[in-house]
């Protein structure tokens, strides 16, 4: 097997490298291509470059990352197809400590996700594309909390037909589960996400974040929950896990359908997709001219 990877600059090996190698070498058996184009200043090579290493039939995963505004991932995303896992890796920068490339990869609009790894987290990206690729999760399960976040995951699991349980608490996981979390920033970073992913790494599981943000949080605590300092329990922390956007219940459901290659679902989605493109397409646009609107150009 070979996973292939695309990152904005080769400045970014310091960031990405140890995850690779620290990936390869516990799996000897599979490969990984590192390629470098970027989508400000040589997007006709992105081009080339996605349509040569992801040329392979639906699923296939799609790994990409850079810093700052992360756009690469956002262009990478425009060569997947529904059934495709696009994993994205925001990278750290000295300006924002890497907040500008985690909102960028994660904040995606509805019915478009793209799974986000930790800061720099191309094992996870690694670790995740093997799981996706070679085993299937049995079980979805969203873990309860008290802003009813879970209620929210639920419906949208629910509206694309998708079976799961409410779980409590790490005791209730298995090694093995797609595990759904919603987290709420305002009561400052919770191991408990540390926890669930040390369960799941030590199976074929993997963990999904739904970050909440609520009044009295604020952005350098919710930095804290995709670039978690390791701990003498958690050396390695979230090997497992990728994140979603801020209360993106719908988006999370759809890597759900993809992790789990729920057909159904993903046709509902795709449907959804087209309904929404051709009625972007139909729009007819509008001029402004002394201070009014008037429909049409």
């Amino acid at each position: 097997m070979k996973l292939e990877m695309m990152f904005g600059s080769p400045s970014d090996e310091l960031y990405v490298l140890p995850g690779i190698q620290r990936f390869t070498a516990e799996h000897p058996d599979i490969a990984v291509g590192v390629h470098y184009a970027s989508a400000d200043n040589t997007p006709g090579k992105v081009q080339d470059k996605a349509q040569q290493i992801w040329r392979s039939e639906s699923p296939k995963v799609l790994i990409s990352g850079a810093g700052m505004s992360n756009v690469l991932t956002g262009v990478v995303k425009q060569y997947a197809n529904i059934e495709d896992l696009v994993i994205g890796i925001p990278i750290y920068d000295e300006a924002t400590k890497g907040l500008s490339s985690f909102l960028a990869t994660s904040e995606r609009p509805p019915r478009n996700p793209v799974l986000t790894t930790p800061l720099n987290g191309s094992y996870t990206a690694l670790n995740i594309a093997h799981k996706f690729l070679t085993e299937m999760f049995p079980d979805v399960a969203v873990v309860e909390c008290s802003t009813d976040s879970h209620q929210e995951l639920g419906k949208n699991l629910t509206k694309l037909g998708i079976h799961y349980r409410i779980i409590r608490g790490a005791a209730a996981i298995s090694p093995d589960d797609l595990l759904l979390t919603p987290f709420h920033t305002t009561y400052s970073y919770d191991l408990s996400i540390l926890e669930y992913d040390s369960i799941l790494s030590q199976g074929k599981g993997m963990q999904v974040v739904v970050p909440q943000i609520g009044k009295a949080a604020n952005m350098g605590e919710y930095r804290k929950s995709f670039h978690p300092e390791p701990t003498p329990q958690f050396p390695q922390p979230l090997s497992s896990t990728g994140f979603v956007g801020i209360g993106q219940y719908l988006n999370a459901a759809i890597l759900v359908a993809q992790l789990t290659g729920n057909q159904d679902a993903l046709s509902i989605i795709q449907r959804e997709k087209g309904e929404k493109k051709v009625k972007l397409a139909m729009h007819p646009g509008f001029n402004f001219i002394d201070g009014k609107r008037e429909e049409g150009q």
